[in-house]
């Protein structure tokens, strides 16, 4: 038969069938991983940042320190030491002995002060001799006190004062002065159990001393 005749005798398409229902899937096998591949070839490089905000300088390190400036430093001591033995060379002995007196009188000032502080905080001496009459005829007087009260004669605050006839309390030519010839004043050596109170030869300081009273605080070590 011809291919025409077959055409001639072919009816027309049917229409198309229902899809069948999906087969079960095969099982998935894994092959063995392969070899890794050569490196691929580098990127460009990205765009640089911004530069970020600079730190405080820090400290010099002791490595720092030159030897030069070690030596200029050595050399600013030696120019410095030349400069005070000079200003000390042209300061006069009677200026140094000024200095020295002044350091003295300002040392034995913070004393008094101390003890006036201390004294501040006393309320009645630890002894009172009252008001006792001074042998005319007699340089010095002994006034004597109670050893169990006064105890220790190295921490304790002395205070002496005189009178002329009952009259008015003072301290007139208190303590002692010796001008190269002659000495000159009134004061008193404190001793274990006795305080001396002394009068120079000086016919004013016998008028105003015809009395002493001596008040005697002890003092904490």
């Amino acid at each position: 038969m011809t291919p025409q005749v077959q055409d001639a005798l072919r009816g027309p398409q049917g229409e198309q069938g229902i899809q069948g229902e999906q087969g079960i899937p095969g099982e998935s096998i894994v092959g063995p991983q392969g070899e890794t591949g050569p490196q691929g070839i580098r990127g460009l490089q990205g765009v640089a940042g911004e530069q970020g905000i600079q730190g405080e300088t820090g400290s010099p390190g002791i490595s720092e320190v030159t030897q030069a400036e070690l030596d200029e430093l050595a050399v600013e001591i030696s120019e410095l030491k030349i400069a005070l033995e000079s200003t000390i060379d042209e300061i006069e002995p009677r200026t140094l002995e000024n200095m020295y007196a002044v350091l003295t009188l300002q040392m034995d000032v913070d004393y008094l002060q101390r003890r006036m502080a201390d004294l501040n905080a006393l309320s009645e001496p630890d002894f009172d001799s009252g008001w006792v009459a001074i042998d005319p005829n007699d340089r010095s007087n002994d006034i004597y006190f109670n050893t169990e009260v006064i105890y220790d004669i190295y921490n304790v605050f002395v205070y002496m004062e005189g009178r002329v006839n009952g009259g008015i309390v003072h301290q007139k030519h208190y303590g002692m002065y010796y001008d190269g010839t002659s000495y000159y004043g009134v004061y008193w050596q404190l001793y274990s159990m006795l305080i001396r109170v002394v009068r120079t030869p000086g016919t004013t300081t016998y008028d105003f001393w015809d009395e002493v009273r001596i008040k005697i605080w002890q003092l904490p070590s």
